[in-house]
Parts: structure tokens; sequence; C-alpha cells
């Protein structure tokens, strides 16, 4: 069991999406020197390659994009150091907000990457250079863009140096928008979550939808686009790019109906969050059983917007999860090198990839499920004490949590809870004579009878087919356990020792102070929730 399953009564919505996810696109048939001089000998009919043939690409790119963007009207901004790029492009969006697919904005960096570059050796002639693979600052252009199929947030990053490496980003949460929205399917989003959706099987399709190969189909259209290294004749020719798996961000939301359940569950996770950290935790999320401890660990920690966070990596991978919006608990699994779950980087092994990074979501949401085992919901004791209608119409009274006799029933219960072949009517009967002292007038067989109709009908326990045996479920042993121990608190049944006659005032010893403290404090947090006996 996970705690989606534990608390299914108040999640609205459960999915798993793809959330940003970032690919690389290689010209394999462009790696090397040889492979460069045969690129410029079949495309561009250039035999000898000068320092001046490897410019003359950079200044038709940027030529082309300057003719480019005076065409469609968009505008080239110089990037600012510590600003991010989709901020700064996000202004411009409106001016296309009547265009289904366009270029809204290009912001021109400088950064670092692996190109071909000339230089003159230290040992040779000085007026003689030499061309070779090395990493130097380039400038590169981010290509804002809206598509149909993707809709906004999106852009490619052109490298302006052979050989022009690309980099092309896309949110999943913006594709399934633009599917429903295509479709005519209502929806509702908080910042990047939905929240609500009015068709959930059309929802779940547009999930299904974004696929290995829709993404590089998107990829394909655009890259080709705002590129003009590789025409047609060069991709005839093997000169074409290949898609690489860069960064995914996987992600598990659960959406509640009521906040307060969120909040108050996310309070529990983050107080165990400390041990997230352990090696024994990290194995069982990750799945490693020899783990580097220089590269592993976790922790809670704050983000730049003031929330916390549950965070545990391995390597290059990590697992976070947070409350996000106040209404959805998001787990989500990045990895920034998918070899490291034994595949390649092939864009065709997505499938994979996301199976194995969807098991790190349930085995974090699994390791969790103990945590909030024993925690009693705002609306958990109302719902209790309603009638359960059962599917043959039946309708069976709810539970008196003030009865004492319910509780004289679960202790019973609890006794027979490690059989597996299950207990009877007259076991438990027996077991609350001898326990509690009661007489078979006190307590009867039909009123037992009509105590254990309401146990089942909540689920706490089940009768084994064509017996008249009864087992205790999981369910039963997670909610009994919590209602017990509430009860225990409001009722004050600590077991500390019986005060002392009025005439009489020994010293206390430590453990009568210690209980002490602990009523006062139980009796503070009842007075603050208005639920004080």
């Amino acid at each position: 069991m996970s705690l989606a399953e534990r608390f299914a009564d108040d999640i609205s919505l459960e999915y798993s999406l793809i959330d940003r996810m970032r690919i690389r696109g290689h010209v394999l048939n462009l790696q090397t020197i040889t492979m460069l001089r045969t690129y410029f000998q079949q495309v561009h009919h250039v035999d000898w390659i000068e320092p001046a043939d490897l410019q003359r690409l950079t200044d038709n790119f940027i030529r082309f994009i300057e003719d480019y963007a005076k065409m469609h009207n968009i505008p080239i901004l110089q990037g600012k150091p510590g600003e991010s790029h989709v901020d700064q492009a996000a202004p411009y969006l409106e001016r296309v907000a009547d265009k289904d697919e366009a270029v809204y904005c290009i912001i021109k960096v400088q950064e670092e990457t692996s190109s071909f570059v000339s230089y003159v050796p230290k040992n040779g002639p000085k007026k003689e250079r030499k061309i070779a693979r090395g990493r130097r600052r380039v400038n590169h252009y981010y290509f804002f863009i809206k598509d149909p199929e993707f809709g906004t947030g999106n852009w490619i990053r052109v490298s302006s140096y052979a050989p022009f490496p690309v980099t092309v980003y896309f949110n999943g949460h913006n594709f399934v928008a633009q599917q429903l929205s295509r479709q005519g399917v209502g929806f509702q989003m908080r910042d990047n979550m939905f929240v609500g959706v009015q068709n959930e099987k059309a929802f779940r399709r547009a999930i299904s939808a974004l696929t290995a190969r829709t993404i590089e189909r998107f990829a394909n259209h655009w890259v080709y686009h705002v590129t003009v290294w590789f025409p047609d004749r060069a991709r005839r020719r093997g000169f074409y790019y290949r898609w690489f798996l860069d960064q995914v961000e996987y992600s598990h939301n659960l959406i509640f109906r009521d906040p307060d359940r969120l909040n108050a569950l996310f309070g529990r996770l983050l107080e165990r969050g400390r041990e997230i950290g352990q090696p024994h935790v990290i194995a069982r999320l990750f799945q490693r059983k020899r783990l580097q401890t220089q590269r592993t660990g976790g922790r809670m920690q704050r983000t730049r917007q003031e929330d916390y966070v549950l965070k545990a990596w391995h390597k290059r991978t990590n697992i976070k999860q947070y409350n996000k919006q106040g209404v959805g608990l998001r787990t989500e699994t990045t990895s920034y090198d998918v070899r490291e779950f034994g595949t390649s980087k092939a864009l065709h092994q997505l499938p994979y990839v996301l199976r194995c990074m969807a098991n790190c979501n349930k085995r974090l949401l699994r390791w969790q499920d103990t945590i909030d085992q024993t925690t009693i919901g705002t609306r958990y004791l109302e719902k209790l004490g309603q009638p359960t209608v059962r599917e043959n119409g039946q309708r069976v009274p709810g539970l008196n949590v003030h009865n004492p006799r319910l509780y004289l029933v679960l202790a019973a219960v609890f006794q027979f809870a490690h059989l597996i072949d299950g207990f009877r009517n007259r076991d438990l009967r027996l077991y609350l004579q001898r326990r509690f002292g009661l007489s078979p007038d006190e307590y009867t067989a039909a009123q037992l009878r009509y105590d254990l109709l309401k146990l089942q009908a909540k689920g706490w326990i089940r009768k084994l087919k064509g017996k008249t045996l009864y087992v205790l479920t999981p369910k039963g042993m997670v909610q009994v356990t919590a209602l017990v121990k509430l009860n225990q608190c409001l009722n004050g049944a600590l077991g500390s020792p019986s005060s002392p006659a009025p005439d009489v005032s020994p010293p206390q010893s430590e453990l009568q102070k210690a209980y002490r403290r602990v009523r006062r404090e139980l009796q503070n947090v009842l007075d603050t929730l208005g639920i004080a006996p």
C-alpha cells in the first residue's frame, strides 16, 4: 500500500506526467575533423577547409536569424546574467496571441560548448592555422516557440558554431493543456499542475499522446525550420539530427479535496524528512545494492520560494516531494543521465526510462506509507458516525465513537488480528467475558453480531467466503489503531499512577511529572482544536 491508496477518499485526481524535459540533438556524422571535411566536400563542395570556411557558416547563420527576425517582427534580445530566459521572453508572448504557430522571441547568450576551433600551433609556423575539436564560449540563440501541439513555454537553443548541437525544451503539462483545449475539454490548472478536468478519459488520452515519436516530430519540425546547415540534400547524405535524452522530470501528482488534509499530511512527512538520507532508504528508493556515499544523500531543504522540499539523490538522479500550490502533493524523479537506469540516452528509450522513474516515485510513496498511518483526518470521526450503504442496498448504521462498547469490541478484535484463518463470534465473546468481566447478559451474542456488522460495513473486517469466520483488513488495522489512540488521548487513559489522597502530598517521581506534562500538552492541543472532552 502507498500514500495514494491510503488517502484515496481524500484525493480528487491522481496522474503521472512528464514535467520539464530537455533533449539534445547531435549530427553523428559531424563529430570529428574527418567527418567535418566530408561535410564540406559533399554539401558545400569545399575540398580544403580553411578557418574562413568555418566562419562563413557562422556568419550565414547569423544573417539568416537577423533576416528571419526582421521578416516576422521577432525581437532579438541579449541575455541578462542572473535572469531567467523564460521570464525575459514571457512579455513577448502576447504579440502572437492570434497565431497557432510562431517564434515570439530570440535571445542571444554566450555559453560554453564543444565545437571545432581554429588555432595557431605553438611550435608551427606563425601563419599556419589548424582546426581541432575543443571547448570554447560561443554565441547560442534561444528560439522561444508557440506550437499548435506543445503550446507555449518551449524553446530551442542552437549553437552558432560547428558541429551545431541543439537543445530542445518543452513542458509536458503545456502539451496536455494544449491537447485538451483543442478538444474543447475543460480543465483547471494552478501554476504547472492540473487540479481538475471535465473528462478524465480525454485527460488520460492526452497524457498517453506524449510519446517519443511525438517529441521527435516536434523537434525535427522546428530545428530544421530555424537552421540553415542541413537542407534536404545534406540530410539525404546522412547529415541530420539524432535525438538523445538530456534531462527528464517525471512527476506523480495527488490532488487533495481538502487543503487542510494535505497540509497536515505534508507536515507529518517533513517530520520524517531527516530519515530520507539514510543509506538503507537511498538504496531502497533507487534500487541500488552499492552506494557511493560521496554522491548520494537526502535532506529537507527550502527553495527560493520559501517552500519546504524533501529530496534524495543518487549520482545524477534525484527524487523530490513537495506541497504544490497548497492543493497537490507532487513526487518527482529527475534524471540528468538516464544511463544510470541501465539504458542508452537515445530518445526511443523514453518509455523504459519513464517506467523506471515511475517506480522511483512509487517506492518513495510506499516508504512513506507508515508515516501517516495513525493520523486522524479532520472529517474522519464525522464519516464514522454516518450510515454505510452496502452494495446490496442494505443500510448499516454508523459507529458511535462515544460508546465504550465499541472500544471493547475493537480491543477484542485486535487480539485475533494475527490469525490467518480468522476468528468467530464465539471467540470474541469469550475474550470479552474473561478480559473485562462481562456476563452473557451484559453483552449478548446478538449485540456482538450487530457490532461486527458495522465494522464489516466500514471495511475494517471481512467475512471469509462460505464460513462464519472474520479477519481484520489492512484498512481496519490502520484506522482502528488511530481511533483507539485518539480515544486514549481524549479520555486521559495514559496509564498514569492514581492520584494520592487529598491529605497526602508525597514528592512526585520523574515518571509522574512526565505524565503530567503529557496530559497538560494534550489538553492544550484539544482546547485549540475545539474538541476537548
